[in-house]
């Protein structure tokens, strides 16, 4: 399924709709009412030079185009950590516990996920188990029949 998404041109802020290009992929060309340069980069429009993408050495342009993506993920990250430093207050807090099942401070529940209670006194893995994992079950794992066999329990 293709996404469209709305671009707005860093130029003069007229807006149009284009399929999403591939994630990573840098796709320039012209504002279709200014002719001013845009660089689409994951989902962004970034202003470009014209003068120094017609007119300046293979060095100004690799510089421009480095600067303008440097500028764009700086800005990115920035509001990242922005957001990820911001103190969570209670009603966020009480949310996210409700959401994992118990308080942030309440011990995991294994049985809940599906996975068995180890007894604390349960030998550990032996290198030898770790050896036969690698040489018989690991090269089974995509056979589907055998993985619910193990898995399903």
């Amino acid at each position: 399924m293709l996404s469209v998404i709305e671009v707005k041109c860093p130029h003069c802020g007229v807006k149009g709709q284009i399929i999403l290009p591939p994630l990573g992929s840098l796709v320039m060309g012209p504002c279709p009412k200014c002719e001013g340069l845009v660089l689409l980069f994951c989902g962004r429009a970034l202003a470009i030079d014209r003068d120094v993408m017609y007119e300046g050495t293979f060095e100004e342009k690799r510089e421009h185009l480095m600067t303008v993506l440097m500028d764009a993920l700086e800005k990115s990250i920035a509001q990242l950590a922005a957001e990820v430093a911001a103190p969570t207050d209670d009603a966020h807090a009480e949310a996210d516990a409700e959401l994992a099942g118990g308080p942030l401070d309440a011990p995991i529940d294994a049985a809940r996920f599906g996975r068995r209670r180890e007894s604390p006194d349960a030998p550990p893995i032996t290198q030898a188990e770790v050896e036969q994992f690698v040489e018989t079950d690991l090269k089974r794992i995509d056979d589907r029949a055998y993985f619910r066999s193990i898995f399903s329990r």
